[in-house]
């Protein structure tokens, strides 16, 4: 009766919870991916990106040009 419902409500609670922490970590994954892509296009208007830790390659010395 009242032990047996309150049993099976837990199991659905733990399931659900463990259902949500499967869907945590993809979601996570292409929120990151994401704001990579926005961060590094050159067009971004953002300050929080890692331009500012960027060094510029100089051009390769032309040979025999």
């Amino acid at each position: 009766g009242i032990l047996g419902s309150g049993f099976a409500l837990k199991v659905q609670q733990q399931q659900r919870q463990k259902h949500m922490i499967r869907r945590r970590q993809p979601a996570a994954t292409l929120i990151q991916a994401l704001w990579r892509c926005y961060a590094a296009d050159e067009h971004s208007m953002s300050i929080a990106t890692w331009k500012i830790h960027q060094i510029p390659l100089s051009s390769p010395p032309r040979y025999g040009g």
